[in-house]
């Protein structure tokens, strides 16, 4: 009767695991924490990614948790990133809906880069033309006909090129005075932006090679500055062998 009774068990909860759609490794997030990132940025594919690229189950629930922060918010009244009424409307009247904004989740490479590409389109600028007089707006919509337009790019796509930019700004502004540790050490290091996946699409990532030196692998750690999860910039940190150091998300 026992053993009858822990087999109904097991079949019980591996067929809510397959009804859910979810892994039966949730790195550390309860059932419900991962179901709620499963919505909103597909936690399987997320983890699954994460594993190619050899990141340890540890630094997995960090990007999971980051994902999840960025899922309680977007839950909250389905009011994501903080925006007004009015910043809505504007969005709005810029193309941007629900459909877009559920493939831009989907699509995102990391937690918090959605709302980099809202920014974009909220606080783009452009020339209106509702003072222009008849002959000026004709003379604007010849020009707009005959001049090339550029091929619409997807959500996914455009969420890379933010993520890009933030990453480039990151390295050149912020960076250098989180490494200071390592340059007090007389480390030396080479530091660039890397893409895993496809050249348009994939996730970017800055790379920190340590170049040769008498520390230990355990020592430059120590010396790695910690995750903050305020902008969701991933580092990783590696030596000049390949030897992966450290995973960190600023």
């Amino acid at each position: 009767m026992n053993k009858l009774f822990k087999v109904i068990v097991i079949v019980g909860l591996s067929s809510s695991l397959l009804l859910l759609g979810c892994s039966s490794n949730t790195y550390g997030l309860t059932s419900e924490e991962y179901k709620l990132v499963d919505k909103y940025f597909d936690a399987d594919k997320l983890a699954k990614d994460l594993k190619q690229l050899g990141y340890s189950d540890q630094e997995i629930e960090k990007q999971l948790r980051a994902a999840l922060a960025e899922a309680k918010s977007q839950k909250s009244g389905n009011k994501i990133c903080g925006y007004t009424d009015e910043e809505w409307e504007l969005l709005s009247s810029k193309g941007v809906n629900d459909k877009s904004i559920d493939e831009m989740i989907s699509n995102a490479s990391s937690p918090g880069v959605v709302c980099e590409t809202l920014d974009g389109i909220l606080y783009s600028s452009g020339d209106s033309d509702e003072d222009l007089s008849e002959e000026e707006e004709y003379s604007v919509d010849e020009e707009k006909v005959e001049e090339p337009v550029d091929e619409e790019k997807t959500p996914q796509e455009k969420i890379h090129d933010e993520s890009m930019v933030s990453h480039k700004v990151f390295l050149t502004e912020e960076l250098p005075s989180l490494l200071q540790p390592l340059d007090e050490a007389g480390i030396e290091y080479e530091t660039e932006i890397a893409i895993q996946g496809a050249e348009s699409t994939g996730s970017v990532y800055i790379r920190v090679v340590i170049e040769n030196t008498n520390y230990s692998s355990w020592d430059i750690k120590q010396l790695i500055p910690k995750s903050t999860n305020e902008k969701y910039i991933n580092v990783i940190y590696t030596t000049i062998d390949g030897e992966r150091l450290a995973y960190e998300i600023y």
